[in-house]
């Protein structure tokens, strides 16, 4: 498909194919600038999948394509002046069938929500035949916003039922279907019209300058290690990788799509990627590399154009280089940390301006989430020093779980709940004052706090009996949704408060600033916080636990 592009805008048109040759039933495409503060522009691909669409500027921009029933695509385009790109996206399928588990519909509860696989209502769908699953539950509004979700596989799938789909901004569809306030809907799962495997990829069209680029990016993501890798273990030593047959077929393709150009940008982008797809495979062979991982480490630097080409790279790539440059073989080693720390604070010394700076204070702590939260919260503290105020602090808090009032060695807050365990009592800091306790803050719509309860199960389970509480304080809106919780999900036999709202919205909490649930605080017998957000089954947080309960 080709396009028209006015002289300031980038226009971005191709076709949508699903894998096994469909073309998904709705697709999407979103276009983002990488480094402008402009809005992205969305646009729904037509029919028969193609698509057209032109955003002001000339990049370089991110491209995000979804399909109903396909894993959704991600791509840089480093196009640095108004153009238009002519494009082929493929999207894989799901990456796994349907596992032994029950498959469930989950509703929203009100218009302004987006289904989530652990809040009500919800109903289990049944198997009827010919691939279809279905299930009934009754409606409280006149348009029912649902998805499917397998709930031992942890994966959505499409609602095949649904009159219409809603893109939302996790990736997901909702889908829609028509209902009556108060009647049964009927939410349906069909296995025959949904694609599992395949290769998702984006193919640049007509010999654009930026086609060699992408499919270096494309061959990256595509990426499978040979084997997995147990990096306690040592790992041999190589100083160069040996070019295999794949690596000539990828050279192949990507000379296929390579055009003269006389951008050196654009020859200098290729040659970095050709790097670290090259990086990539020494690592996915559990071959340490040194000066292959230095190599990386100094392509990854403010000033170069890889560095905001692809976040999701960015993050995958330069722990590991880290890693290899400093002839390593486990992960998360302090000189592996500090080698990554030491280029960041180099690049933030040097920022020109508090933009850049506060720029390079969010890549930090997207880069060491979740892997060193300690890391990534020593960035976001630098950030709040600087500009608590900032809008950019708000999302930068919940990523990093960092919160100036919570530190080690503060006293907790005060606050005071009611109790959901006796009518009439309340829980409060002075109440616990002399235990030592952990205090959870959480809701039943939360899918990490649901995560978390097993980690609680078990330090309630070990050292419950030997003086530790664990304190549960619900967010949820209604009292009783906790409690319906406990009584169909998960006991959760300690205690329990109800703060009845979230603490960024006032209440008893509103002390806290917590911006992230679940929020865990560790609280001694003189009640001064002793962890924040810790590891619930690690080995240091449970050391922390045994000295406290001395």
């Amino acid at each position: 498909m080709h396009a028209q592009s006015r002289a300031d805008s980038t226009v971005v048109a191709g076709r949508i194919i699903g894998a096994d040759g469909r073309i998904p039933v709705r697709a999407d495409v979103e276009l983002t600038p990488i480094r402008a503060t402009a809005r992205a522009i969305r646009v729904r691909a037509a029919a028969d999948g193609t698509f057209r669409v032109s955003i002001a500027g000339g990049g370089p921009f991110r491209v995000r394509v979804a399909g109903v029933g396909f894993v959704g695509l991600q791509r840089a385009l480093p196009v640095t002046t108004p153009t238009t790109v002519n494009v082929v996206v493929t999207l894989a399928g799901l990456p796994t069938g349907l596992a032994k588990g029950p498959v469930v519909g989950i509703a929203a509860e009100r218009d302004a929500e987006k289904p989530r696989p652990d809040m009500p209502p919800a109903v289990v769908l049944s198997a009827r035949g010919n691939g279809r699953r279905t299930g009934t539950l009754r409606a409280r509004r006149d348009t029912v916003a649902y998805r499917v979700v397998d709930i031992t596989a942890r994966q959505y799938l499409p609602p095949a039922g649904a009159s219409a789909f809603r893109w939302s901004d996790d990736g997901e569809y909702d889908g829609l279907v028509a209902a009556t306030a108060g009647a049964p809907v009927e939410l349906v799962y069909d296995s025959t019209g949904v694609t599992f495997g395949g290769t998702s990829g984006l193919r640049v069209l007509d010999g654009h300058p930026i086609a060699p680029v992408v499919a270096q990016l494309d061959s990256i993501f595509a990426y499978e290690p040979s084997r997995r890798c147990v990096l306690m273990a040592p790992a041999p030593l190589t100083t160069r990788p040996v070019r295999t047959r794949a690596d000539t077929e990828i050279a192949r393709v990507i000379g296929s799509a390579s055009v003269s150009t006389a951008d050196p940008a654009i020859t200098g982008l290729a040659t970095s990627l050709d790097l670290i797809r090259q990086f990539l495979r020494a690592d996915g062979e559990c071959r340490t590399d040194p000066e292959l991982g230095a190599l990386v480490m100094a392509q990854f630097t403010p000033a170069s154009p890889l560095w905001h080409l692809d976040d999701v790279m960015r993050r995958r790539v330069l722990l590991h280089a880290a890693r290899h440059a400093s002839g390593d073989a486990r992960f998360n080693t302090p000189e592996v940390v500090a080698q990554v720390k030491s280029a960041f604070d180099a690049a933030i010394t040097a920022a020109r301006d508090t933009a850049a700076r506060f720029d390079l204070y969010e890549l930090a702590a997207e880069t060491f989430m979740p892997a060193d939260t300690v890391a990534a919260q020593s960035y976001t503290a630098r950030f709040t020093a600087e500009s608590y105020d900032n809008p950019r602090v708000f999302p930068l808090l919940k990523l990093t779980g960092y919160n100036r009032v919570l530190q080690p060695g503060r006293r907790v807050p005060a606050f005071t709940v009611p109790s959901l365990d006796s009518s009439g009592a309340a829980i409060s800091d002075a109440s616990l004052r002399g235990s030592v306790y952990l205090l959870d803050v959480w809701a039943t719509w939360c899918r990490d706090c649901i995560v978390e309860l097993p980690s609680l199960r078990a330090l309630h389970e070990k050292y419950g009996s030997r003086g530790l509480r664990v304190v549960s304080v619900s967010v949820d809106e209604e009292q009783g949704t906790a409690d319906r919780f406990r009584r169909i999900r998960e006991p959760m036999p300690w205690t329990h408060g109800w703060a009845g709202t979230a603490p960024d919205g006032g209440g008893p909490l509103e002390r806290f600033e917590v911006v992230w649930l679940p929020t865990t605080i560790l609280v001694g017998r003189d009640g001064r916080i002793l962890s924040l957000a810790p590891k619930l089954d690690s080995p240091g947080f449970d050391a922390l636990v045994r000295e406290a309960l001395k």
